[in-house]
């Protein structure tokens, strides 16, 4: 909960609201505190009531974001100790994958931060690699042995993959559940596509 009076968290809410429909039309760094005002309908006063800078509200945002995916993670059940079953390894990666997707449609209007190529930030690879370690120990059944470093290039090229479909799903309006999703994307994954 926050702390601010409830006019206060009315104008952070405003000032949260344009910054992500400015994104929708630029980049971070080409939003003018000004034209953030005025699509929030305040005095570029106010704003610095709140806060130095347009970075300064993202980082808000993003830290915001990123505590709530933390909060999903840790309601996530870890891989099945000792249990080879693929199956199961099936179960606990589609899981994730469904929490991960389900996450982006929840915080829908942000979308456009969490999914922006130029915000500033790459909150989308940071959401990602807050579940790598969850992804890594339960894939590694499937994928057998690989070095370290192997495992590194693996996880970077499933979770750009993860990444481009989160995009196109939203750009599409997220039409499909997130279990769909994620039962597609495992199947991308091992290469069986339908």
């Amino acid at each position: 909960m926050s702390d601010l009076d409830p006019r206060a968290q009315k104008t952070v809410d405003a000032l949260h609201t344009a910054l992500v429909t400015l994104l929708r039309r630029k980049s971070l760094d080409e939003i003018m505190i000004s034209e953030l005002a005025a699509e929030a309908k305040i005095n570029r006063s106010t704003f610095y009531v709140h806060y130095n800078n347009v970075a300064q509200l993202y980082e808000e945002i993003e830290a915001e974001i990123l505590t709530d995916f933390k909060d999903t993670l840790s309601r996530f059940p870890t891989a099945v100790p000792g249990a080879p079953s693929p199956l199961l390894q099936k179960q606990t990666i589609e899981q994730l994958l469904a929490e991960t997707f389900a996450f982006l449609e929840r915080r829908g209007k942000m979308a456009p931060v969490i999914l922006s190529r130029s915000s500033g930030g790459q909150i989308l690879q940071i959401l990602l690699n807050l579940g790598r370690d969850l992804f890594l120990e339960a894939w590694q059944e499937s994928v057998g042995t690989l070095t370290a470093k192997q495992y590194e290039y693996f996880y970077t090229y499933v979770s750009s993959g993860i990444i481009s479909l989160m995009r196109t799903w939203y750009d599409g309006g997220m039409e499909e559940s997130p279990q769909t999703m994620a039962e597609l994307t495992y199947k991308f994954m091992n290469f069986r596509v339908l």
